[in-house]
């Protein structure tokens, strides 16, 4: 577990096992322990990175520097990358965490051997709308009951529900939506465009993030961005916490795609 200092903030990562690198980018509020499941299966293979954003989770809280930027967090991450010694990595991203992915990879493609991300990369109408309803009940209530709302509009599997409101709680308070405003409003499709490594998009089938939904149309655009870009819908998996509620297969299909793609 180390810190690497950028800009005024400490960036927490941590780097285990041996292999080609992998480096993991969580969504906003869930970060590293988004990838809480797969860790395991991952660090037989690969040496794993693991980092969490400026002002949530493990890294430095400084609630009132919660407006920083996608532009930002590709620089927190390549510092990290750079105090770790790691020249070149597969990056595996979920949710908001893929516009850090894909905007690293269209600004450093020599230090990305392939990239895995959920398809998300414009203003969602469904995502914008889940936003105002969260600060509607943060206000009125509290944070803790607005992370519940939150847990169950995103529907992870019933028996994951209880962790990843704790895992909410404990990443962030509700400093943390000025950040996730800026997200939701990002259009990073010219930087889709620019990517040159391998890409599959990997998102769950069910719920409301899932396959058939608004969300689910990032690999439509994708596609027509990156026309050889690959898709795995993960179909016991709900939306962007497949990787939670189905692990092992999602740690199959993300292991299997780094092997096709090895780092040259």
């Amino acid at each position: 577990m180390s810190f690497v200092e950028r800009d005024g903030a400490a960036i927490w990562y941590d780097v285990q096992g041996d292999g080609e690198p992998v480096t993991l980018i969580g969504g906003d509020i869930m970060a590293s322990d988004q990838f809480h499941y797969v860790f395991p299966a991952l660090v037989k293979r690969h040496k794993v990175v693991r980092w969490d954003f400026r002002n949530i989770g493990n890294s430095e809280r400084k609630p009132s520097k919660m407006d920083f930027t996608i532009d930002e967090k590709v620089e927190d991450m390549k510092a990290a990358l750079n105090d770790a010694g790691i020249e070149k990595t597969h990056i595996w991203s979920i949710a908001t965490g893929g516009f850090t992915g894909v905007v690293f990879a269209a600004r450093y493609p020599e230090r990305v051997a392939s990239l895995i991300h959920y398809g998300q990369c414009q203003p969602s109408e469904g995502g914008l709308r889940a936003f105002k309803v969260l600060d509607l009940i943060h206000k009125e209530y509290d944070w803790p009951t607005a992370c519940e709302h939150m847990v169950h509009f995103y529907s992870p599997s019933p028996e994951y529900m209880d962790w990843t409101v704790s895992v909410y709680v404990k990443n962030a308070d509700a400093s943390w939506m000025k950040m996730y405003w800026h997200e939701l409003n990002a259009d990073i499709t010219d930087d889709m465009r620019a990517t040159t490594c391998p890409m599959l998009v990997m998102l769950g089938a069910k719920g409301p993030l899932g396959a058939s939904t608004s969300y689910g149309s990032g690999f439509g655009i994708t596609k027509e961005c990156r026309q050889e870009a690959e898709l795995e819908i993960v179909h016991g998996g709900t939306g962007t916490y497949y990787l939670v509620d189905q692990a092992d297969e999602a740690a199959t299909k993300a292991m299997a795609f780094f092997e096709r793609n090895p780092i040259s």
